[in-house]
């Protein structure tokens, strides 16, 4: 059907008097909180690398472009130059929400507030509507060559894609960029076993609570009071609701911790902590306090050992929390150690040895871990094999907020890690020299370590499961627990490495 040449004009018009609207409040929100919006960019897993220029390029490109479709000369360039940057914002958010490690907001007003999945459907409405003012803006003109709409849409399909495929190579490319190899060679013994078990959990929001010998329990961040007890066959799954004895406090960050016979149920930014017994799962809250804190590991039923950040030192600090005394926390100062800012350089991983009474914190973004006694204290610090021994972060201060952020991604040494008698698990994101990049695509890679001498012991593959990376894992004896994705899946360790845990009396079942 054929379109009266002044339907198309008003609805052409409409069109791009919304686009005008929209990049003019998009520039005009950019430009006013400049700074907050160029740390943001900085965040970005594909932009950071380019972050400077195009913290600067994007504003003025949805100025300019604003300006031409306001003039019925160059409307017709503005519409595809519309076109192709709401194509590229779109093929942006698809490939962050996909593929990017961080996910950053990196709009300003109203629009900070749409979620990345609101924002990607926002972006498509613009791209349709784009789209077909392109269409009518071309059949509307007297050249016979633009009255084919089948062929004008097919070139405006060919921009979409090759913008499409702009954003995927500047992502590679910024990815390329920020990651180096580091000079390191690891050994890898015959320790690699594919997955012997595996469970579907139905969710990825699960992470490990602790363990008894012969169950794991799983804490839920989408349900925060419910606890996934998995015997070690998986062939057994019990679902447990956890009693509170107050339930009238404002819970941001539960997280839940076993340590038979008793289990915690703790939010550092309350801050409380509950404890109960497992045989009834029916928690008290023992200990509320004024001082928020980040990490928390139960050492006994009185103590608890935590990460906040130090009220006079401002950085992060150990502290001791002990419930039967009213002076918390007692703080442990200088066992973390700092580089730059005393935040996010000295972020890490707190965590209990699986068989030991140890306690092990290990750095993010450095080649380092220490190891504390259930008194907190120190019994060593080691270093991991890559050469990083600085952070490398960008801190940003936004005076107008009055906050600190990484104006950067920062590059991970250590993801995650593990202990068990006197072996540390730990899984790197760094490749070393000689390693084949592809098997980098197939499995993590953790790295063993002996804390008792401080000394490399070898690595090995924990492969992927459903083509899903591992994100978190825990050690029992013999076997290693991961989850990935939706899924639990236990890993027969090698008889040859186990044989190296130094207590003999370690549980191998």
């Amino acid at each position: 059907m054929k379109i009266p040449k002044s339907i198309r004009n008003i609805i052409i018009e409409i069109i791009c008097l919304l686009c005008i609207l929209l990049f003019v409040y998009a520039s005009v929100s950019k430009i006013v909180d400049f700074e907050n919006f160029s740390v943001q960019l900085g965040q970005s897993p594909m932009l950071s690398a380019f972050a400077g220029w195009v913290a600067i390029l994007v504003p003025l490109s949805e100025l300019i472009i604003a300006i031409m479709l306001a003039i019925p000369r160059s409307r017709f360039v503005g519409l595809v130059l519309a076109f192709s940057l709401m194509a590229m914002f779109t093929a942006y958010i698809y490939i962050i929400l996909n593929y990017g490690s961080y996910v950053p907001c990196s709009c300003g007003g109203v629009l900070e507030k749409l979620s990345w999945q609101e924002h990607l459907l926002f972006n498509l409405f613009f791209v349709l509507l784009l789209f077909l003012a392109i269409i009518l803006d071309l059949t509307s003109k007297e050249d016979k060559f633009f009255k084919r709409p089948l062929q004008a849409a097919f070139r405006i399909l060919i921009l979409f894609v090759f913008n499409i495929i702009t954003m995927a190579l500047l992502y590679v490319w910024s990815e390329d960029i920020i990651h180096h190899r580091n000079n390191f060679v690891r050994r890898y013994s015959a320790f690699s076993e594919p997955e012997s078990k595996k469970l579907d959990l139905k969710s990825s929001s699960f992470y490990f609570a602790g363990a008894d010998g012969s169950t794991i329990y799983l804490g839920n961040t989408l349900a925060p009071r419910m606890v996934l007890a998995i015997n070690t066959s998986f062939n057994k799954v019990d679902r447990i609701l956890i009693e509170l004895d107050h339930m009238d406090l404002p819970f941001r960050a539960v997280h839940i911790r076993v340590a038979p016979p008793f289990f915690y149920l703790i939010d550092g930014t309350v801050p409380c902590v509950f404890r109960g017994n497992l045989k009834d799962w029916k928690a008290k809250l023992i200990d509320k306090q004024e001082v928020p804190f980040t990490h928390a590991e139960p050492i006994d039923s009185l103590h608890m050992v935590i990460r906040a950040i130090h009220p006079t030192q401002m950085q992060n600090s150990l502290a001791l929390l002990d419930f039967n005394s009213s002076a918390n926390p007692i703080w442990k100062p200088g066992l973390i150690i700092s580089q730059h800012d005393g935040i996010f350089d000295s972020d890490g991983l707190l965590f209990r040895n699986g068989y030991t009474s140890d306690f092990h914190y290990i750095y993010f973004y450095r080649n380092e871990f220490f190891r504390l006694d259930s008194s907190l204290i120190m019994r060593g610090r080691a270093h991991t094999i890559d050469t990083v021994y600085q952070a490398n972060l960008k801190v940003a201060y936004l005076k107008g907020r009055h906050e600190r952020k990484l104006s950067a991604p920062p590059l991970i040494v250590n993801r995650t890690a593990a202990a068990y008698d006197n072996l540390l698990f730990v899984n790197s994101q760094l490749i070393g020299r000689y390693e084949d990049a592809q098997m980098w695509r197939q499995a993590s890679i953790i790295d063993v370590y002996n804390i008792n001498n401080n000394s490399y012991d070898s690595s090995f593959y924990i492969y992927h499961v459903e083509n899903k990376p591992m994100r978190s894992f825990m050690v029992q004896g013999n076997t290693l627990y991961a989850l990935s994705g939706n899924w639990i899946s236990k890993v027969p360790l090698n008889k040859d490495l186990t044989n190296k845990y130094k207590s003999k009396s370690v549980n191998l079942n």
